[in-house]
């Protein structure tokens, strides 16, 4: 009898296990299409903060792109932890976008701290059901703290530099230190500073510049803060920044294309120009006199300028410049800034295609044998039906120059409040490896 329960016993075990393997094994094959757009934007689906201090902003974006030719739609995303919020970008994801599903971690330090793990579950309702799971995990130090948790420049305009402060407070070993500060980016200069040690409390106040020749653009970035702990996993402790550079001036596309026109036809596209402050143009001009612009008198920020190209005169490849002269807000007695737009397109011979054309609708009587191409000379001549556009040239190498102690003095007084910078060694080049140590001053 005992004999016989067990061997249903363990059938039941077998049956359950299979049972579970091949659910398993339908839910891995259903939500594969879900898992390639993660892929197709190289995202890792599990991301390690590390070790990270009570209060900084530890937040990862998972991204996927939409590589359907139908919507994508979201229908929840939760976390099974409460020191993890999760949340999408987006509920509906057209073909070709790209969303995000975004993980943050809870560093308050008033319910979590230590090592921490959450696994975050996607479901997809559209175009079928899937699932997708993604892992954040961290150490979140209880001795270690950043005020603020992150270093916010906003937006900044390009050739500006803007110093911002933070503080990092320890509790705990009276020897404890900071070793160095790394960062990536070669826009940034970062420095630390201690400004207190009494028994086992020890306080630095960390300086972070975005430098005046940062690149336009959003600037990402994480200071990595390397102590003399000798556990590597806590050794290291994260501060991110973030901010945007914006150009004085530019003008978007910065390379109009016009494409394929007719003889005698017009066209009309629009150039958007835009500026980090108000601005009126004060003149558009072209090496083409086939290219003709309109413009007001207005002062703003954003001017949308119609571009309309007739397609008189030569045939085939054309290439012209546009040179849009501006003059800023309250600076009528500076020189206009110019910003200069590349032109192209191609204009159709209608004269040789119509002469191709009645060649083709002769009768199959009339030609021996279709014609093909016999030579390099002939290929040329085929060739010239396509239009060719120049290819935009990379920009010149950037050159940083030096930061010494005087840049701290001369900072906004919002930025760094009654610092002693005297005493404050000169910046010195950085070398050119992945993370570039910069000096702590103690």
């Amino acid at each position: 009898m005992r004999r016989n329960s067990r061997c249903m016993f363990f059938s039941l075990v077998l049956t359950f296990w299979l049972a579970l393997s091949t659910v398993s094994s339908l839910y891995a094959q259903t939500s594969q299409w879900a898992v390639k757009m993660f892929s197709e934007m190289g995202t890792e689906r599990v991301h390690d903060f590390g070790s990270v201090a009570l209060h900084a902003n530890v937040e990862q974006h998972f991204q996927f792109k939409n590589i359907y030719n139908e919507d994508v739609v979201i229908s929840s995303v939760s976390s099974n932890c409460g020191c993890t919020k999760a949340s999408a970008s987006k509920t509906v994801v057209r073909p070709n976008e790209v969303g995000e599903i975004v993980a943050r971690v809870d560093t308050s330090g008033k319910e979590h701290t230590k090592q921490r793990k959450a696994t975050i579950r996607v479901i997809f309702s559209k175009p079928s059901y899937a699932e997708v799971q993604l892992q954040v995990k961290t150490y979140i130090r209880p001795d270690v703290g950043f005020e603020p948790g992150i270093i916010e420049f906003g937006s900044v305009r390009q050739g500006e530099s803007v110093v911002k402060k933070a503080f990092l407070q320890y509790e705990g070993r009276p020897d404890w230190a900071l070793t160095s500060v790394q960062k990536t980016n070669p826009g940034v200069r970062a420095e630390a500073r201690e400004v207190k040690r009494q028994g086992g409390s020890v306080v630095y106040e960390i300086f972070v510049e975005l430098k005046s020749d940062a690149k336009p653009g959003y600037v990402h970035d994480l200071l990595k803060f390397q102590t003399n702990e000798i556990d590597r996993a806590t050794s290291s402790i994260f501060l991110p920044l973030q901010g945007l550079v914006v150009e004085p001036l530019s003008a978007k596309p910065s390379h109009l294309q016009l494409g394929i026109v007719e003889p005698n036809a017009q066209i009309t596209k629009n150039l958007v120009v835009s500026g980090s402050t108000p601005f009126k143009i004060v003149s558009v001009s072209s090496s083409d006199p086939r290219l003709t612009f309109l413009k007001t008198d207005l002062t703003r920020t954003v001017h949308v300028v119609p571009v309309t190209f007739k397609a008189t005169g030569e045939k085939g490849d054309f290439s012209g410049t546009i040179v849009v002269a501006t003059q800023q807000s309250g600076s009528d007695d500076n020189e206009p800034q110019e910003i200069v737009v590349t032109a192209s397109g191609f204009v159709l011979d209608r004269a040789r295609i119509d002469s191709s054309a009645s060649i083709s609708s002769q009768s199959s009587s009339e030609i021996d044998e279709p014609r093909h191409v016999t030579s390099l000379e002939e290929s040329a001549k085929v060739n010239d039906y396509a239009p060719a556009f120049p290819k935009q040239e990379e920009g010149d190498v950037e050159v940083f120059p030096e930061w010494t102690s005087a840049t701290l003095q001369n900072a906004p007084s919002e930025s760094v409040d009654d610092v002693d910078t005297a005493n404050s060694a000169s910046w010195e080049p950085s070398p050119s490896s992945a993370y570039a140590p910069i000096t702590v001053i103690r």
